[in-house]
């Protein structure tokens, strides 16, 4: 048998035993241990722990101090592969970005923009070398997707053989989309006079109206002033005709010279930004402390071009009475030439909504791209429908029934007018909705980036309805 210790009194257990299964508590400053008998030492009745415990007058202790929690170690979190401060970049980024719109906002109130003019050109030489990308693919296209045979049938070429083949259809495209320029210009003067005794709205349509009507009108022209006809081989146009290949090459004429039009005009719009271009620099200021915030206090440093980039002098600078007569008409003229690019970079930001250099790059590149196919898909309509209609040359006629809608048969022949007048109010109606849409009244409120949208799928269905007219397609 094992001999017990003496039990504690009251049945209570001992400090000592009771020290043994509890944690050791913390030690707030110098404390003695505290003896199993009831003396205690004056120190230890003023220690920390004592008065702490025994104390009524002092604050209640907080849970925390009676009761110890014990948590498990987390696991780590899978951030995804963002920094552990993420809360400290994105407040960074934040302030990076309302920064940069401050600036922005300053530099617009007095009328400069930042970025540089050489990078904006480089950007946009993007644009005119998807255009030709995009004639190169469209040229190779009908003679690798639609070849012809050597004894395919074809009609007397109508032309001298010291002018021939494609150089007629490419000039006469390219000549009467110039005379349309001419007069779309001569429409555009006499509406903007007219505005004055009429609404603006009302005339800017009816002007748009008149414009999209004698675009397509020329168009069709192209193909009665050059003689194409089909073959008498076949009773409808199709692409083993020579007429698809003229008809396409007149096509490229016209949405070729559209083309070096429109990239020349976006030259001219980037040059009205060249002497209002800065660059903005970060200088730190010098009494920062290293634990402050730089980003926040930073002093920004507007650095335009020097004399290098034939930067013109500040706009009306005041002229030095030393200055010749010769120097005097010089700075004038100086003068001019800014208020002609300010009022110019105002023109352009009234129909876009926006300044042209911001404007994407990707945005030109396919504005051009849909121009090409638009031309395209529109000579391979007008033409394919008039070569079906009795206007054109006579063929032997051939009758089709077209099943639009359960109740409704219409039937069209090659001598019938019908498929032609539908065909010309629809290309007429879809060149007219992209011109309203491209129009001051409208564009800056859809944006450029949703025209350009709107505009590549009017231009791919009218592309695919041509190819299909010529049955390409099958």
């Amino acid at each position: 048998m094992v001999a017990s210790g003496p039990e504690p009194r009251n049945g209570k257990q001992s400090p000592e035993t009771d020290d043994r299964h509890r944690r050791p508590a913390t030690n707030y400053g110098a404390t003695t241990s505290t003896p199993s008998t009831g003396s205690q030492s004056p120190r230890a009745r003023t220690s920390p722990e004592r008065l702490k415990r025994n104390s009524s007058t002092l604050l209640v202790a907080v849970p925390e101090d009676s009761i110890q929690m014990e948590f498990d170690t987390p696991s780590p979190r899978y951030t995804g592969g963002a920094a552990l401060n993420g809360d400290d970049d994105e407040h960074v980024e934040l302030d990076e970005r309302v920064e940069e719109w401050l600036i922005d906002e300053e530099l617009s109130r007095e009328g400069l923009y930042r970025g540089s003019y050489k990078r904006f050109l480089t950007l946009y030489s993007l644009t005119p070398l998807s255009t030709l990308l995009t004639f190169a693919f469209l040229t190779c296209l009908p003679l690798l997707a639609y070849p012809l045979d050597s004894d395919s049938p074809h009609t007397p070429y109508p032309y001298s053989p010291y002018f021939p083949y494609p150089f007629p259809e490419l000039l006469a495209g390219a000549a009467l989309w110039a005379f349309s320029l001419l007069l779309r210009d001569l429409l555009s003067t006499l509406s903007a006079q007219l505005q004055d005794h009429r609404g603006s709205f009302l005339v800017t349509i009816a002007s748009t109206i008149l414009q999209s009507v004698l675009s397509v009108l020329l168009q069709l022209a192209t193909t009665i002033l050059l003689l194409i006809s089909p073959s008498d081989d076949n009773d409808r146009p199709t692409w083993h005709d020579h007429a698809f290949r003229r008809v396409w090459a007149v096509a490229l004429g016209w949405a070729g010279i559209e083309a070096i039009v429109g990239i020349k005009q976006g030259y001219e719009s980037l040059a009205l930004y060249r002497d209002v271009l800065v660059t903005v620099k970060r200088i730190p200021s010098p009494d920062i402390l290293p634990t402050q915030n730089l980003t926040s206090r930073e002093d920004i440093s507007l650095i335009q071009r020097g004399d290098e980039d034939n930067e013109r002098q500040p706009l009306l600078s005041p002229v030095s009475p030393n200055l010749s007569r010769k120097a005097i008409e010089r700075e004038l003229e100086n003068d001019l030439e800014q208020l002609m690019a300010l009022k110019g970079r105002a023109e352009l930001e009234v129909v876009y909504g926006l300044p042209f250099i911001y404007i994407p790059v990707f945005i030109p590149c396919l504005h051009r791209i849909n121009a090409v196919l638009l031309s395209l898909g529109s000579f391979l309509l007008l033409s394919g429908s008039y070569l079906r209609s009795p206007y054109a040359a006579s063929s032997p006629p051939s009758h089709h029934i077209h099943h639009l809608h359960p109740t409704l048969h219409i039937e069209l022949s090659n001598n019938s007018s019908t498929l032609f007048i539908i065909t010309l109010l629809g290309v007429t109606l879809c060149q007219l909705t992209l011109a309203v849409l491209h129009s001051a009244w409208i564009l800056p409120r859809i944006g450029v980036h949703t025209f350009v949208y709107v505009n590549l799928l009017i231009s791919l269905g009218i592309f695919f309805a041509g190819l299909g007219y010529w049955e390409a397609l099958v």
